[in-house]
């Protein structure tokens, strides 16, 4: 045995002492040497470590106990119901019925209530059982005194075998029967008890109570639910549940030394160091490096030509150290911006200057005798100064079309809680397909056309958008199953990555990344990019026209042999089948990462190596993979969403047995409504996680009616 048994029984209260395999006192004055005292238990166990654990019972303890052998089974079923136990020890050859004493005067007896039916009080023992591996029902703050009839048979000193039985109470009227004892037997399952002793127990009460009684076979009937209930139990428990969605699979490792020396080694210390994962880590870096890269070169193969710009959606939990990652990334981007927005608000204060003194002279034009060609002298008003913001976050379509107007023309939209701007104003519901169709045109071509009944239609090229969306869990669940942002290409266009989280195995690094020799390469190599001058045309400023890179002749074979690979891949059956739209846009996607790296190794270069091919399909292919390994998984209906919640919350709450009205006060909010939790639950059937208990059952100490047991 255990000790831990007899701590808990000394904790409430009830003493203890040891006692034989043949239940014989161990003790020289037997029960009366119980003791609460743990150094005297400790020490009887420490002499008798196979000793049996007994409780006096009486006024020693407060404990009635009942004692039920073979013999009394019979009578046992038949007042089963009447007794009213709350307290069950199964025993190694029937049952111990515990009651509270409450001071009453009753002694032990044998067979007095009953043949095979034993009362241990006053002057008594018993073996707990429980200690040594039998079965218990109920908690000991739950007991009870005895029902009246049964104190009454206690307490008489004559024969009263042939009294009354105990199943007394308020007559059950017809409409009311069947309900009655379907409660009673789901009841008397939950204690355990065998379908013969239920049956022969609802006969009893059925005969006492039920007015009329039923028929005979329709208490049979009642019986045998439970029967087939524990018959479905026993299937559900050999046949495992099916799974209510397609379980994530392990994500593949990012392929860091992929990105080059120069990306691949501070992607890699901002890993090391801030302990976010590496697929965050090398998402924040190559989007960045886009960013940086787009206004520089555009890629072309046999005519057609791919811009440098590179979309990211990268999925990761609440305390990833998204934004930790993504703001050592973006550090240059932040620096040069700060920069420019000074020298921006100079030229804000001398072009106010300029347009005084054009104004001047304007006037000046109109008093001379020939004021057209006066005017013609003067020229243009002076421009005016580019706004210098390079960075935003939740934009609407309009609004990014304005700073594109107005502003630069290489933009980035770098947000690391990306779930604000999918379900801002751009992407609600009336405006996503027309948001999903202006971004794509970006990324297509950089253009885009503006209509307004006030300044009627223009047109703007040469505008470049990179982007990189960090996103939880449950936002993906919501963008990677809608239609249209999967259906019009948006997702397509990203490269995706959904790492495995790294929460709790992440030991603080006490490193400084200020002056790491990685993170100062890449800083110097993206402010390279950052300030140098970007091609536009001369007619138009904020219009790039920008030089092309092209394949070397090896390089190009083996793009070639790429977009072949990726195309037999998507037939029906094929392993990127279920991701064409991705598929699809993966060659291009090779070129335009092929192009970054390039540019990132050496700003001047004209000629993209085989080798920056190889590095980009190998980034890309991985953004392939865990495309197939996320699309499907999270695109699931909101009933199967329900369910899996009102499963997550069963299992996290630890409840094996559930009745409505718990989920319905305390469940999942979604499912705090009768029609969603009915659906929910009904899944959970169709899929063996939730088992419909017959009757209901006695649940947080009511009965109640919709019950089910949660595997």
């Amino acid at each position: 045995m255990e000790l831990r048994f007899a701590k808990e029984c000394v904790s409430r209260g009830l003493p203890v002492f040891p006692a034989g395999s043949d239940k014989a006192p161990l003790t020289l004055h037997g029960f009366k040497d119980a003791t609460l005292d743990k150094v005297t238990i400790v020490g009887w166990w420490r002499d008798h470590p196979d000793a049996l654990l007994a409780v006096p019972t009486g006024k020693e303890s407060g404990l009635l106990c009942i004692d039920i052998d073979p013999a009394a089974e019979q009578w046992y079923a038949e007042h089963l119901i009447g007794l009213k136990c709350r307290r069950i020890h199964k025993t190694p050859r029937g049952h111990h019925l515990l009651y509270k004493l409450d001071g009453l005067d009753i002694r032990c007896s044998a067979g007095k209530i009953a043949p095979g039916v034993d009362v241990r009080a006053n002057g008594g023992y018993i073996i707990w059982w429980p200690a040594h591996g039998h079965e218990v029902i109920g908690d000991l703050e739950d007991l009870a005194p005895p029902p009246d009839w049964l104190l009454e048979k206690l307490t008489i000193r004559t024969n009263s075998r042939n009294s009354s039985p105990g199943n007394g109470g308020l007559k059950i009227a017809e409409g009311r029967r069947n309900d009655h004892l379907t409660r009673t037997a789901g009841s008397l399952r939950g204690q355990g008890l065998e379908h013969e002793t239920i049956v022969i127990a609802l006969q009893a009460e059925n005969v006492a109570r039920c007015d009329p009684p039923l028929p005979e076979d329709e208490v049979i009937k009642i019986g045998k639910s439970i029967v087939r209930y524990d018959e479905l139990m026993a299937e559900t428990t050999d046949d495992e549940p099916e799974p209510l969605r397609r379980d994530l699979p392990p994500a593949p490792p990012y392929p860091l030394d992929a990105l080059g020396a120069i990306l691949g080694s501070a992607a890699r210390r901002i890993a090391e160091v801030v302990q976010a994962p590496e697929a965050v880590c090398g998402q924040a870096v190559l989007a960045a490096a886009s960013l940086a890269a787009q206004a520089h070169a555009d890629i072309t193969i046999d005519g057609r030509r791919e811009l440098l710009s590179l979309w990211h959606v990268t999925i990761a939990e609440s305390g990833e150290r998204k934004s930790a990652a993504d703001d050592i990334a973006l550090a240059p981007h932040r620096d040069h911006e700060k920069l420019t927005a000074d020298q921006h608000r100079r030229d804000v204060a001398a072009h106010k200057d300029d347009e005084a003194v054009f104004e001047m002279a304007r006037k000046a034009a109109l008093r001379e005798d020939d004021p057209n060609a006066a005017l013609a002298r003067l020229g243009t008003p002076p421009a005016t100064p580019l706004k210098p913001w390079t960075l935003v976050s939740s934009p609407t379509l309009e609004g990014l079309h304005k700073l594109y107007r107005d502003g630069q023309p290489s933009i980035g939209l770098f947000h690391d809680d990306g779930g604000e701007f999918l379900a801002g104003h751009s992407m609600a519901q009336d405006n996503r397909a027309k948001s999903v169709a202006g971004l794509a045109k970006l990324w297509d071509r950089g253009e885009f056309d503006r209509i307004r009944a006030t300044d009627g239609m223009d047109k703007y090229y040469g505008r470049r958008l990179a982007m990189h969306l960090m996103i939880q869990p449950i936002i993906a669940e919501t963008i990677l199953g809608d239609a249209l942002l999967c259906g019009q290409g948006f997702l397509a266009r990203c490269l995706l990555s959904w790492p495995e989280t790294r929460i709790g195995v992440r030991a603080y690094v006490q490193e400084s990344l200020v002056t790491d020799p990685a993170l100062s390469a890449y800083r110097k190599a993206t402010l390279t990019l950052l300030e140098a001058d970007r091609p536009v045309r001369p007619e138009a400023p904020q219009e790039l026209a920008l030089r092309t890179l092209q394949l070397a002749a090896d390089a190009k074979t083996q793009w070639v042999a790429l977009h072949d690979h990726i195309e037999a891949s998507m037939v029906a059956g094929k392993e990127l089948a279920s991701v064409r739209a991705w598929g699809s846009k993966a060659p291009a996607q090779i070129l335009r990462v092929a192009g970054v790296l390039t540019l990132f190794e050496d700003p001047a270069a004209s000629l993209v190596r085989v080798t920056a091919i190889e590095q980009a399909a190998e980034l890309v292919l991985h953004a392939l993979e865990e495309a197939v390994r996320i699309i499907g998984t999270t695109g699931i209906p909101i009933e199967t969403k329900h369910a899996q919640a009102l499963l997550d919350w069963c299992h996290q709450s630890k409840i094996r047995r559930l009745h409505s009205g718990a989920a319905l006060r305390l469940g999942p909010y979604a499912l705090r409504t009768k029609a969603v939790f009915d659906v929910a639950i009904r899944t959970l059937e169709r899929a063996r996680w939730a088992v419909p208990v017959p009757g209901g059952a006695e649940v947080d100490g009511k009965h109640r009616q919709r019950v089910w047991d949660i595997r």
